[in-house]
């Protein structure tokens, strides 16, 4: 018993520092989108820019949709990679 709650304490020590400490999802509007970066005013008042790749998917109501979509004042969900900058998917609000 005691090596399974040492074990369990462990797994969780464990994860919570692979964790990395960031946010893994940002709420905003679009400020600026260029081919590789996007720029977003969070609902707490602060820039936050991401980095854009040809893997990052832009979906709206759970459908692909054009990059064309994130015009500036656009609301957007980020969704970050583990490195805290990469964007992994944009969801743009209807």
């Amino acid at each position: 018993m005691k090596r399974l709650l040492a074990l369990a304490l462990l797994l969780i020590t464990v994860s919570a520092f692979a964790h990395g400490g960031h946010q893994h999802q940002y709420l905003g509007t679009v400020k600026s989108l260029t081919d590789a970066q996007l720029v977003i005013t969070t609902t707490a008042g602060k820039d936050a820019d991401f980095v854009m790749t040809s893997a990052t998917a832009v979906s709206r109501d759970g459908a692909p949709v054009a990059r064309t979509e994130l015009t500036s004042g656009r609301r957007v969900a980020v969704y970050v990679a583990n490195d805290g900058k990469t964007a992994v998917s944009v969801k743009v609000g209807k």
